[in-house]
């Protein structure tokens, strides 16, 4: 069987202007036969946008896809680079090639693509945290592809929006931020990648879409989600984190209960004044419509119960997040579902601790024991990685050929918003 998994006819970053102001842009020469970063074709209306927070943003880098049979390989794109090698992460089963990715032109409408065939095969790929690290055998069963822009393209903060059509499935992993920096302060080393190692701009994983951005260094424990007590309250259902059902209090929704937080911590957790919109393409649920005074009244007067209900929480069931007024709107609010429809929920997976295959360290998933000797096989590290998230339920909609569906991320430094489809 072979798939056509019809991309972005366009893809556009907005970020934060330059020093110079839009009426007299400075001009300066391309060099080296780098190429523009806006494409030409992308247009008058998406040069600009204005963000949630009413600042204007200009258009710094798109690709409108509209030229046919455009070659990834390296070196033959000056932003995009597909790639050649098995996916060895989140027990992937593709093998990515540079030939299941271009671009097509059917008429007047142009789009980017990748292609997945099944094709089952057994590869030795050698694994640095196997001990003693060595070959091992991984077994595959498609072929697709992957583009990036790794190395090439540094994305600080913005507004990043994809038009898509997805007949199949759409797994972004490892969209990377490249090492930008030459003098990033204390403690932290020369270009050397950190900070969103990866933004999901939209993962579709079972019955729920989730966007993501990935950070690091992450949130100290102190500020993070009370764990689930797997050997005591939760031991029979030690993944209740993901239903929102945990015993264990303060182990479902961060500063939930209110007082219970407060008393352990004294200060507020997790991040605060992420912004969340509905989707109202979703049919209305009459059940899960909120009052914004309502809402206000019970995160104010401090929410008593283990988790989030309709009536005492954010829709987002981030009690931090921002509740004003969205834009001009006189009446819609921000973490409010007003109108009942699909919304955001903050996802309970808020990161992982990273660490190499030496480490002892205890917050490790596999730390080395003492027993086992150690093999330097990298440099040694080991940090916490903090993900904020939020996940949606899919909704189904009638499209016309190649229109897609349009949704994107805003976020920047101090702020991060969920994405609106």
């Amino acid at each position: 069987m072979r798939l056509t998994a019809a991309l972005a006819t366009a893809v556009s970053v907005v970020a934060v202007a330059t020093a110079k102001s839009s009426s007299s842009p400075a001009k300066y020469p391309t060099k080296s036969g780098i190429k523009s970063w806006v494409d030409p074709g992308t247009p008058d209306d998406r040069q600009t946008f204005v963000n949630s927070r009413g600042r204007k943003w200009d258009l710094v880098m798109s690709d409108e896809f509209n030229v046919a049979n455009r070659s990834f390989r390296p070196g033959d794109d000056h932003i995009w680079t597909s790639l050649g090698k098995p996916d060895g992460v989140n027990g992937a089963l593709e093998i990515y090639s540079h030939n299941m990715t271009s671009t097509k032109c059917e008429g007047d409408t142009c789009y980017f693509y990748i292609e997945v065939s099944d094709e089952p095969q057994t590869i030795s790929v050698y694994n640095m945290y196997k001990y003693p690290p060595g070959y091992e055998d991984a077994h595959f069963y498609y072929r697709a592809g992957m583009v990036q822009s790794w190395n090439k393209f540094c994305f600080q903060g913005g507004m990043l929006e994809v038009r898509a059509q997805l007949p199949d499935v759409f797994n972004p992993d490892n969209q990377r931020i490249s090492a930008c920096d030459d003098d990033p302060g204390y403690g932290l080393n020369p270009n050397q990648g950190r900070g969103a190692p990866e933004i999901d701009v939209l993962e579709g994983g079972g019955l729920a879409i989730s966007s993501s951005l990935q950070i690091a260094p992450g949130m100290p424990d102190d500020f993070r989600l009370f764990p689930a007590d797997a050997k005591g309250a939760d031991a029979t259902n030690p993944y209740c984190v993901y239903t929102y059902d945990c015993l264990t209090p303060g182990a479902n929704m961060m500063d939930v209960p209110t007082a219970y937080y407060k008393k352990e911590r004294g200060h507020k957790s997790w991040y605060q004044g992420l912004r969340y919109g509905a989707n109202n393409y979703c049919q209305q649920d009459a059940t899960l419509k909120q009052d914004y005074d309502t809402v206000v009244a019970a995160v104010k007067a401090g929410i008593t119960e283990n988790t989030c209900t309709v009536d005492t929480c954010p829709a987002s069931a981030d009690v931090n997040g921002d509740m004003s007024v969205m834009g001009d709107s006189k009446t819609a609010h921000w973490g409010i579902n007003s109108n009942g429809t699909c919304y955001p929920l903050m996802n309970s997976y808020m990161g992982a601790y990273l660490c190499d295959p030496d480490n002892t360290d205890s917050k490790c998933t596999s730390p080395r024991n003492s027993t086992t000797p150690k093999y330097n096989s990298m440099s040694e590290f080991n940090y916490q990685m903090d993900a904020i998230s939020s996940n949606w339920p899919i909704h189904l909609g009638g499209l016309p050929q190649l229109d897609g569906l349009r949704g994107g991320v805003e976020g920047g430094t101090g702020s991060y918003v969920g994405t609106q489809g």
